[in-house]
């Protein structure tokens, strides 16, 4: 169908925000507690966002997932706890997108926690994972929630979004012209400039 056409072009786009100073930019999220649809969704929100931005996106550890998590089914033990990998060949669509890096939360800790490269983003103190601990594949929801990503809302930056009144968007390039129409095209939405929906109706967008 359309709506899962495969183009081309996308598997080649590098962001024009990712790092060229060999220093890597990363994104984290947080599982979506709801359900399986609410959880894929939110992964392929933030790795759409990890592409546009050039961002290194972080997977977070294996866990137990609403409606997933049945120990055993017909009398046989099943796996309670998932990561991404086990519903998304991640591998193979990194591997594809030229501008898409995938790591697992344990390689993430080892490769900037560890090494002293995460901050408090109060203190500017370098912070270290709590107890040092990088694998929290299987653990507890309490132990992800309090412990790691406690720590990890300490040493990131978490934008607070209204969805409300915020809007998501990337400028083509890192030139301020563009950043400045990306600005104008919120102010006109806002002010009541969104063209009707009917204006698209047989005019679809060429996409390659």
């Amino acid at each position: 169908s359309k709506h899962t056409q495969d183009i081309p072009s996308d598997n080649t786009y590098r962001s024009p925000f990712t790092p060229t100073d060999g220093k890597k930019q990363y994104i984290t999220f947080e599982s979506d507690h709801g359900g399986w649809n609410n959880i894929r969704m939110a992964m392929e929100t933030v790795m759409t966002i990890a592409v546009a931005t050039g961002r290194v996106l972080v997977l977070p550890p294996e866990q137990g997932m609403y409606l997933l998590h049945h120990e055993k089914q017909e009398g046989k033990k099943q796996r309670k706890d998932f990561s991404y990998n086990h519903f998304f060949h991640m591998e193979s669509i990194a591997e594809e997108h030229r501008g898409l890096e995938v790591i697992t939360m344990k390689e993430f800790l080892e490769r900037e926690g560890m090494k002293g490269g995460l901050k408090n983003l109060k203190s500017g103190e370098v912070e270290m994972p709590p107890g040092d601990r990088t694998d929290y594949d299987g653990a507890n929801h309490r132990d992800i929630s309090s412990k790691l990503e406690t720590y990890l809302r300490q040493v990131a930056v978490v934008p607070s979004w209204d969805p409300e009144k915020c809007l998501l968007a990337f400028p083509s390039s890192k030139d301020d012209k563009d950043r400045v129409i990306v600005e104008q095209m919120f102010q006109t939405m806002k002010s009541g400039g969104f063209p009707d929906y009917q204006s698209y109706v047989g005019k679809p967008t060429d996409v390659d």
